[in-house]
């Protein structure tokens, strides 16, 4: 998974809080109101609506 695989998206508005867990690479995409998940390949894997400026993807805290 590389930063290329978000920039070829189209349709992004404002995306932000990105986050990895479970091997996938999330974030919200605030003006958009939706929530992306990224695979190390780089395919969207899933996405969902939210409210207009979610700005975190809500999970818990990383384990140190």
């Amino acid at each position: 998974m590389d930063f290329e695989s978000i920039r070829g998206m189209s349709g992004l508005m404002f995306p932000d809080g990105p986050r990895w867990r479970d091997r996938l690479f999330w974030f919200s995409d605030i003006l958009a109101g939706r929530v992306h998940a990224i695979t190390p390949e780089g395919s969207v894997r899933a996405k969902w609506r939210v409210a207009l400026g979610a700005a975190k993807v809500g999970h818990e805290p990383l384990q140190a």
